[in-house]
């Protein structure tokens, strides 16, 4: 019989992905843990603290920091590690939405019609979806968000709790949206916007700085 192991890269939030696997999917894993990372990153990822006797080793991404995700998913399917897509029990997700690789939908979140999300993204307790909404890859949907239909946002797109984007929408790539802003309308690429500014801003600080290896431990 094979031997699977879950691998959820992250702190909170993986300790929040690793108890929905625990209800979702005890039985298929043999082995659940986190591995955690200083906030800051080295350039290449050793990895060394993961074990190597089991048959296949599967990872989610449980940091909403772009730059380091990226770096983690490079690193771990470098390594031979498969993406894995954890859905809380609690969660309604439509037949007809298509949901990414690696993805994490969280307790009573509710993703509607025709929707898609791109692979590694999360989606937060109570976040809402709209209908023929597409979400790109590492997107971050925090608790409370909701997106109207027919939304676009492109990669590495962060909204905060609480926040909401009208329908129609269409944001790029790494915007910003803090908590309990009001979207209506086209966004450009690499923007905040926010209560606390009367007008959108350029976002700067994508480059992680470099640190150490990771640390591991049981789930």
């Amino acid at each position: 019989m094979l031997k699977r192991l879950l691998v959820v890269f992250g702190k909170r939030t993986a300790d929040e992905i690793v108890s929905t696997a625990k209800l979702s999917n005890s039985h298929f894993f043999d082995r659940l843990m986190t591995y955690y990372f200083d906030e800051c990153l080295a350039e290449e990822l050793r990895l060394d603290s993961i074990p190597r006797d089991f048959d296949e080793v599967y990872f989610c991404i449980g940091v909403v920091d772009y730059n380091l995700r990226v770096k983690i998913e490079t690193a771990a399917t470098r390594r031979g590690m498969i993406p894995f897509t954890i859905i809380h029990p609690s969660s309604v997700v439509d037949v007809g939405a298509q949901i990414g690789v690696g993805c994490f939908i969280g307790p009573l979140a509710v993703i509607s019609i025709d929707a898609r999300i791109g692979d590694h993204s999360i989606l937060h307790i109570h976040c809402s979806v709209g209908h023929d909404t597409l979400i790109g890859r590492h997107c971050a949907i925090l608790p409370g968000a909701r997106l109207s239909g027919d939304v676009t946002l492109g990669d590495g797109v962060l909204i905060g709790s609480n926040a909401f984007v009208f329908q129609g929408s269409r944001i790029g790539d790494h915007t910003q949206v803090d908590a309990l802003t009001y979207v209506r309308g086209d966004v450009q690429g690499g923007q905040i916007l926010s209560l606390r500014y009367p007008s959108p801003l350029k976002r700067f600080g994508w480059k992680a700085a470099s640190s150490s290896d990771g640390v591991a431990r049981e789930g």
